[in-house]
């Protein structure tokens, strides 16, 4: 947690599963609902992602917009390669209306996280 720049970094390593990225978000929600900041950025540069069932990337993907759409949230991650990026997670966030976007470079990913403007 960056508590003066008021945003979340997560850093993931590994086969990183749809449960593994259920279970950091409800860490999150706690932790966003006690610090009172709804940002973060998520770092994949060192995971591989674990194709799921779509029964659980559809139920993740509508907690992740319970979280974060009409609550001046905003996630940003961070990847080198598509092969760290779930597409079906991603598709269904973004038909939710998720304020996500994905970038190559840390320093881009922070200034779009903490711009005031979307």
């Amino acid at each position: 947690m960056h508590e003066e720049a008021k945003y979340f970094e997560v850093r993931y390593a590994g086969a990183v599963s749809v449960a593994e990225r259920a279970q950091v978000l409800e860490q999150l929600a706690v932790a966003a609902e006690r610090a009172g900041f709804r940002r973060c950025l998520m770092d994949l540069r060192d995971a591989q992602f674990v194709p799921d069932a779509f029964a659980a990337s559809n139920q993740f993907a509508s907690r992740v917009a319970r979280e974060t759409v009409d609550r001046d949230a905003r996630v940003a991650y961070v990847a080198k390669n598509t092969s760290q990026i779930d597409p079906t997670v991603e598709n269904l966030t973004s038909a939710r209306g998720v304020p996500f976007r994905r970038f190559n470079h840390r320093l881009p990913a922070l200034a779009w996280l903490l711009a005031r403007q979307p």
